[in-house]
């Protein structure tokens, strides 16, 4: 080799190997960088996509337990007018229940009246004192006979 102005071939060959390699270690270590970025960035990316999954399993359970919530209180709503409708029947019932027990408790008692009218003794006014007329007795006075004609032996005051 020769030297020509201070610096040989082999120099600038092994600065442009240097200078390749370095080119290639920075190239490198960029798309380390880059790598280890993207890297970063999937395992946040899973790391949210995970609890994405978690909260829509959870919110599907929520979901689902609201579903049987709202079936449990339709079926509980529908008892409840059941036995409102039941209970509304049977008050009706019982009204005219009562109603015929009244009627026969006034008749019952009209009956009684009745007959407690009819076991009294008839009330009567107080007895009186007849005081008798006295009976005038007179003969029948025929053309012949001037006489009076004597009382019956009887007792009783009778004329013939």
């Amino acid at each position: 080799m020769t030297k020509q102005g201070g610096v040989s071939t082999a120099g600038v060959a092994l600065v442009i190997v240097l200078l390749g390699a370095a080119g290639g270690g920075f190239f490198a270590w960029q798309e380390h960088q880059e790598l280890a970025r993207a890297k970063s960035e999937l395992a946040s990316t899973k790391s949210a996509l995970d609890q994405a999954s978690a909260d829509a399993r959870s919110a599907k359970a929520d979901a689902a337990a609201a579903r049987k919530e709202v079936e449990d209180q339709k079926a509980a709503l529908q008892q409840a007018r059941s036995d409102a409708e039941s209970a509304k029947a049977f008050m009706e019932s019982e009204k005219a229940h009562a109603a015929r027990l009244q009627a026969e408790l006034t008749l019952a008692r009209e009956q009684m009246a009745f007959m407690r009218a009819r076991a009294q003794p008839a009330q009567y006014s107080q007895p009186t004192l007849v005081r008798p007329q006295p009976i005038r007795v007179e003969a029948i006075r025929g053309a012949q006979v001037q006489r009076a004609a004597p009382a019956p032996a009887s007792g009783q005051g009778y004329a013939r």
